[in-house]
């Protein structure tokens, strides 16, 4: 005796239209939560711009060009040579307010060329707060207390500004 074979096929077109009414039940009934805001207190916008301007006497401007020469002053040191800055450091800092140094680079100036003249920078100011330390207290810097270390460090202070420009 054969088996019957059953058919069993089911429509479909009923799901969607079932899926579909449970779609717009749940839109209708659900509420959707507003977006909230999280509230910050910022401290008001500080200006680090001055305005007026700069005596020559506590300004230092320093040019950098594309082949790595650095104007100080009226003086065009190549890549090769080593200079020192700090009479230069000096002048800018022997007021009573701080020194500024302000660096002129040109856009095609090597990335190096830049770390160089920092570190000659930092040397530098290094070199004179040990000639500053011998002479005001009889000892190198870095063995001066927090006290003397911080009067040291407001005599010899400064600023660096950076510009890029493109005439050099």
């Amino acid at each position: 005796m054969q088996k019957r074979r059953i058919d069993h096929e089911t429509n479909a077109g009923a799901m969607a239209d079932i899926a579909f009414l449970l779609l717009i039940f749940f839109m209708v009934v659900t509420t959707f939560n507003k977006a909230y805001e999280l509230e910050l207190s910022l401290p008001p916008k500080k200006e680090n711009t001055r305005k007026g301007k700069i005596s020559k006497q506590r300004l230092l401007t320093i040019h950098l060009n594309a082949q790595s020469g650095v104007l100080i002053g009226d003086k065009i040191y190549p890549q090769e040579v080593t200079y020192s800055l700090t009479d230069e450091l000096k002048r800018i800092t022997s007021n009573q307010k701080s020194g500024v140094i302000k660096i002129n680079i040109h856009p095609d100036t090597p990335y190096g060329s830049y770390l160089q003249l920092m570190s000659n920078i930092k040397r530098d100011k290094e070199l004179i707060l040990n000639e500053l330390a011998e002479e005001s207290y009889g000892q190198p810097f870095k063995e001066l207390k927090a006290t003397n270390k911080k009067v040291l460090l407001a005599k010899t202070a400064y600023s660096i500004t950076e510009i890029q420009t493109e005439r050099l």
